[in-house]
Parts: C-alpha cells; sequence; structure tokens
C-alpha cells in the first residue's frame, strides 16, 4: 500500500512470469504472475494475508472476473520519516 508503480498497459498477455496489474471485480490489484507447468498460472501477493490463486487460463480468469491490465515495469516504494 502506497507505492508507485509503472504500468505498460500495452502488456497484456497471459504467460510471462512477472508482477502485473489486475483488475478483479473492478478492484486494481498487484500480482505475481508465475507459471505452473500443466497446471496455469499462479497468482501470489506479497501481503502473507492473500494465498496463492491457481489460473488455468485466460478463460478460468475471466470466469473469475479477473482482467490483466498490464505489466509492472517499475516498483517504487516511498517511505515516510
Amino acid at each position: 500500500s502506497g507505492d508507485w508503480v509503472l504500468v505498460d498497459s500495452s502488456d497484456r498477455t497471459w504467460g510471462r512470469h512477472g508482477m502485473y496489474m489486475l483488475d478483479y471485480k473492478g478492484n486494481p490489484t498487484l500480482r505475481t504472475v508465475g507459471t505452473k507447468i500443466g497446471a496455469g498460472f499462479v497468482l501470489s501477493c506479497s501481503n502473507d494475508a492473500h494465498g496463492e490463486a491457481l489460473i488455468k487460463d485466460e478463460a478460468h480468469a475471466k470466469s473469475l472476473g479477473i482482467q490483466l491490465l498490464g505489466r509492472v515495469l517499475m516498483k517504487i516504494s516511498l517511505t515516510r520519516t
């Protein structure tokens, strides 16, 4: 929370490992997307309160209300003193 991100909204292709901005039922969220051979894509979060989610393919993601908005190119974390 509070980090700034630079997102390439032209990169909306499932299948590459990396951090992505996703829309989940109208709420933007950041998730790391990895591939699990033979199973699909694993969505994970740096916040341990959120577990991993396995997405079979793009159609499965769409049926769950998940849309890939773009690949995160850079994240800037700000710390206030």
